[in-house]
């Protein structure tokens, strides 16, 4: 399977750079119109565009699929990575129109005010900015970020299109080492191990996953083996955010979650640091 990410990546447009006045975001379906004077760019690692103008940071985050609360958890654990320190007086407020939420915290031993927005279109994807400036800040705050949430313009995300890549297929990555050494005296050693890593992707969002790992030593007439397993079934989904980069989330049956960065690598895919050659699933049909 060929998985053309280019087409997914090349849904992130900003006109004018050095206004900011236009963000497109085809993976995600949303476009709006910002203030003046606002510039900045896309940051990978913090999933969002990140923008600035004088004294005021402005973070723009959208995703291709998601609820208001999860994208509401996903910007505030986005901040809280990045150092910033929000305090939480209450809980969220959720409302038929979204989240529009003030509070305050610290960045870098300074207080800061903070002014959050999240809403959510027809087709199931999501927007969400958040702005900080030095605590005082709050109206300037609040004037900028709640007209972004209520302007957006929204449209099919086409980033749902690599998650249908992956159903009924197979992903697999294996493995295999080996060493031998002649030692004095007639002393030899002998290693080798072996390792296989498959997923399997199902249209009705359900995974598979079984991991098995098998080494062998031996030293002079002694030796020892060993094989490691795991596995986990669950629902999956591929959730692509506004600068195209894409994550594979995993909620397994036992309640463990993991999330993988996901691309194009090759002829197959990378899932985290992992690369797999792709296949038709037998257990997806």
């Amino acid at each position: 399977m060929k998985i053309t990410i280019g087409v997914l990546l090349a849904g992130l447009l900003l006109t004018n750079t050095a206004l900011a006045r236009t963000v497109e975001s085809a993976t995600t379906g949303i476009s709006l119109t910002l203030p003046p004077g606002f510039s900045g760019d896309y940051d990978p690692d913090f999933g969002a565009y990140v923008l600035h103008k004088d004294d005021i940071q402005l973070g723009l985050f959208a995703y291709s699929e998601g609820t208001v609360p999860e994208t509401a958890l996903a910007v505030s654990t986005a901040l809280e990575q990045s150092g910033i320190e929000i305090h939480y007086d209450r809980e969220p407020r959720y409302t038929e129109s979204g989240l529009f939420e003030a509070y305050s915290g610290r960045y870098q031993s300074q207080p800061i005010a903070l002014h959050i927005c999240a809403v959510a279109g027809s087709e199931g994807n999501t927007f969400s900015a958040v702005a900080m400036a030095p605590k005082g800040s709050e109206t300037r705050l609040e004037k900028l970020v709640e007209p972004l949430c209520r302007s957006v313009e929204w449209g099919m995300p086409t980033g749902r299109q690599w998650a249908r890549l992956f159903w009924g297929r197979r992903l697999t990555a294996a493995g295999s080492a080996s060493n031998f050494s002649q030692g004095g005296a007639g002393g030899h050693g002998a290693y080798a191990s072996g390792a296989t890593e498959t997923y399997d992707f199902c249209r009705n969002g359900q995974y598979a996953y079984d991991y098995m790992s098998e080494s062998y030593m031996s030293i002079e007439g002694m030796s020892a083996s060993s094989t490691k397993t795991d596995s986990h079934t669950g629902q999956w989904w591929l959730v692509v955010d506004i600068g195209g980069k894409a994550t594979m989330l995993l909620d397994t049956t036992d309640g463990r979650s993991f999330e993988f960065h996901t691309r194009e690598q090759g002829q197959g895919v990378a899932i985290g640091d992992t690369h797999f050659t792709v296949a038709q699933s037998q257990r997806c049909y």
